[in-house]
């Protein structure tokens, strides 16, 4: 019987230990709407991993941020990938267990996925040319410190966290570390803005439009999902989308089934202004 599913109803701790009691060489992959992620397996061994950029444990780590997405494993013979994770089966059950105990305690932190990060003191913002210096070095090769600078150096104010993560390639559970260090410290605040878990958009009839990044939206709008869950989706930056779903709103093509009362607030949200 092939082993698939969704991570809401089995998480990853519970498949690993399943395709390691049994040896199973192949790989194991979950698809979300616009995201796809894979663990490489070998004799029951998890060997590999690979979440878009992210590769070997970065990628394993960045697959326990992920609280749903239907899973398959294909069974291979021969696993034609480098082996990039070292760790024995048992090691690597407890380092996720374990990671996933610390990433709902980190989240409950830091709020919501969709909260913006600013310098309160623009002097203690990373300034551009350090960022350029940074981008041409492999992740891989940068130290500790070369990797928190350069993830702080993508907070401008502007983008949320999700997005800062996103684009910084250093992996979310890493990001997260920074941002909040640096929140306790004081070197970063957030912007007050609405929590987007409490808003849930609804479709009124048949929705479109021309801008491919509202079409995804659109496209995973079903009445249920969270704003923050969708933008986590997409993976589109809130200041982009926030606006387009207020036009929506008010043209009356998409109804807030929650959070109607945050319209007025969300409304004022003005982090990319003209």
């Amino acid at each position: 019987m092939p082993l698939t599913g969704n991570l809401k109803e089995f998480d990853l701790v519970s498949l690993i230990q399943i395709l390691s009691g049994k040896f199973s060489s192949g790989k194991l992959i979950v698809n979300k709407p616009f995201k796809k992620g894979i663990l490489y397996f070998k004799d029951g061994r998890v060997i590999n991993g690979e979440v878009g950029k992210l590769k070997g444990m970065p990628a394993f780590l960045e697959l326990f941020t992920w609280d749903d997405g239907n899973f398959e494993f294909v069974d291979e013979t021969n696993v034609d990938v480098s082996v990039a994770i070292s760790m024995s089966p048992e090691a690597l059950v407890l380092e996720a267990a374990r990671i996933m105990d610390e990433w709902h305690e980190k989240t409950k932190k830091l709020g919501s996925l969709t909260v913006v990060p600013f310098f309160p003191n623009p002097s203690l913002a990373i300034p551009s040319n350090v960022q350029v210096l940074l981008l041409r070095k492999d992740p891989e090769n940068m130290t500790p410190e070369e990797k928190e600078r350069f993830i702080l150096s993508n907070i401008d104010g502007r983008r949320d966290f999700a997005t800062i993560a996103r684009i910084s390639g250093l992996g979310t559970l890493l990001a997260i570390d920074v941002v909040l260090n640096n929140l306790e410290s004081g070197r970063l605040a957030l912007r007050d803005l609405v929590n987007l878990l409490y808003v849930v958009p609804e479709k009124v009839g048949n929705v479109s439009s021309n801008d491919p990044a509202v079409q995804k939206m659109l496209k995973i709008m079903d009445g249920k999902i969270n704003m923050e869950k969708i933008l986590l989706e997409i993976e589109e930056e809130r200041g982009k989308i926030i606006p387009e779903l207020v036009k929506l709103v008010k043209g009356g093509r998409v109804r807030l089934k929650e959070g109607l009362e945050y319209l007025p607030r969300l409304s004022q949200e003005n982090l990319y202004p003209v």
